[in-house]
């Protein structure tokens, strides 16, 4: 039976258009394989920069069924995934569980959570039996309500850094410098409070790093 090898997009949301026609050309010269986007909303140019776009749910609570779902069309295309590409935080799962099944290089599912939610990071890294040298852990608690923040900051001497746990690209991070300014902060993260809120020690005077693995 003949497939066609293809390489699929997972969470592209209509942002850097052009860097999904540059994959493209990439797929094809380098593997003569095929780009096909899962999307959560197909957009009017969609179909002009991949060779394919399939819409699906990237919800969390959806990832079972929308890995039976991509799975199912690709088999019934013949396609052969040689390749997943979390485009955005939002695909990340779904592409975990995609390279899972198909047995390709890359995090499972359980191991993609922890980069997404800083309180099962947390929890992962109280519990590890080894870690790099030099590597110090930071104070962390969840946070559930305003008496709970001004109760924690102050228990950390006035200044603490609070932020989204599900989040990234620093949105919703607010460091607070003295207790009175928890009302505020606690408003201004309303918006985040459902997917959890996270107060840590305020780390100052140092460098930040950021690579990708």
């Amino acid at each position: 039976m003949n497939t066609t090898s293809c390489v699929v997009v997972v969470g592209y949301n209509g942002n850097r258009v052009h860097d999904i026609q540059k994959l493209r050309d990439l797929c094809r010269k380098l593997y003569n394989a095929r780009l096909i986007l899962l999307v959560e909303q197909i957009q009017a140019d969609d179909d002009q920069v991949a060779d394919h776009v399939c819409c699906t749910s990237l919800a969390p609570e959806d990832v079972a069924v929308s890995l039976e779902l991509v799975a199912g069309c690709l088999g019934a295309d013949r396609w052969k995934l040689i390749g997943v590409l979390p485009f955005s935080d939002r695909g990340v799962l779904l592409g975990a569980a995609l390279a899972t099944h198909y047995g390709l290089p890359g995090i499972t599912p359980g191991e993609a959570r922890a980069g997404l939610d800083k309180q099962i990071f947390r929890k992962l890294e109280a519990t590890a039996s080894t870690a790099p040298d030099h590597y110090r852990p930071v104070f962390s608690a969840r946070i559930d309500s305003l008496g709970e923040l001004r109760q924690r900051v102050v228990e950390r001497g006035g200044r603490a850094f609070i932020k989204p746990a599900c989040e990234g690209a620093s949105r919703g991070c607010r460091v607070i410098h003295h207790p009175s300014e928890c009302d505020e902060a606690w408003q201004a993260l309303k918006p985040y409070r459902e997917g959890g809120i996270v107060l840590e020690e305020l780390i100052q005077n140092a460098r930040e790093y950021s690579w990708d693995y």
